[in-house]
């Protein structure tokens, strides 16, 4: 799914959860959609980024990464280098801005990992705990501060048309982004790039959200396809949820009636299939 580059932010959390249902499952049940859970309290977060350094001379590496920084691009790697290239240079206010940086980084990262490693409840009756849960650890593929070289934003790699969706953002177009064409759009205050990738459970729940909505639409619209034997593994929900989070519910229609299919789409697939 593309390079990734990872971006340092400020975490501030936000929860939102919504409910949906009506539908039915592959077996006749009425498929409904429990409310989110409440989460148990975490580890407090960096609420504040490290202060600009002052000015001073550095190399010119050192400089890169101090823009990058800013930018919130760099990574811990880079910022820990940059650092100790900045003391060897006798720059002491940007090797501290630089180390700060690098550390609020891990501290995101560290409390992204406990996030993951947290029981999740199933939003979706007749879906066990544990089903659900293996399905979610298969959606998070990157860190939550994670931007991808085609645009998907954090550990479940949303792309801006999903944000849109539910409100987050506005105002999607296809911009060039590092050469390639991406779905962009207008962050919804208070929501704001950096908060999105500092915020792992807020992107927990936009995909749960996401996966939400498109069982219900999986159900209306292919529920001919569940049983079937598709790429030699019998087709479940899950399965076609997993297709539909990597191709979109387009990109599942598609990838149904053609038998030309996007690998990465048909790995999604085979990936997931069968959980549920």
């Amino acid at each position: 799914m593309g390079g990734v580059i990872i971006l340092g932010a400020v975490a501030l959390a936000f929860g939102a959860a919504f409910a949906l249902g009506g539908k039915r499952n592959r077996r006749g049940a009425a498929l409904a959609v429990r409310p989110a859970p409440q989460q148990p309290p975490q580890a407090p977060l960096p609420t504040a980024p490290a202060p600009e350094p002052a000015p001073e001379p550095v190399p010119p590496a050192v400089a890169q990464v101090v823009t990058a920084a800013q930018e919130g691009t760099a990574t811990i790697e880079q910022l820990e280098q940059a650092g100790k290239l900045a003391g060897d240079a006798g720059a002491k206010s940007t090797a501290e801005y630089l180390h700060d940086q690098a550390e609020t980084l891990r501290a995101l990262d560290q409390h992204a990992a406990a996030r993951a490693a947290a029981p999740v409840k199933s939003p979706i009756e007749g879906v066990s705990d544990a089903a659900w849960g293996t399905f979610v650890a298969w959606g998070r593929q990157a860190k939550p501060s994670t931007i991808t070289a085609n645009y998907n934003l954090g550990a479940y790699l949303t792309n801006m048309r999903t944000l849109v969706d539910q409100g987050l953002a506005k105002n999607e177009r296809q911009v060039d982004y590092n050469g390639r064409k991406v779905w962009q759009a207008d962050w919804v205050p208070p929501h704001t790039l950096e908060r999105f990738l500092a915020d792992a459970e807020l992107q927990y729940q936009v995909f749960r959200r996401q996966m939400v909505a498109h069982a219900k639409h999986i159900l209306k619209t292919h529920r001919d396809q569940l049983g079937k034997t598709i790429e030699g593994k019998t087709a479940t929900l899950s399965g076609l949820l997993g297709a539909s989070k990597q191709a979109g519910l387009g990109g599942l229609a598609k990838w149904l009636a053609n038998d030309n299919r996007k690998s990465a789409t048909t790995e999604a697939y085979l990936a997931t299939t069968g959980l549920f």
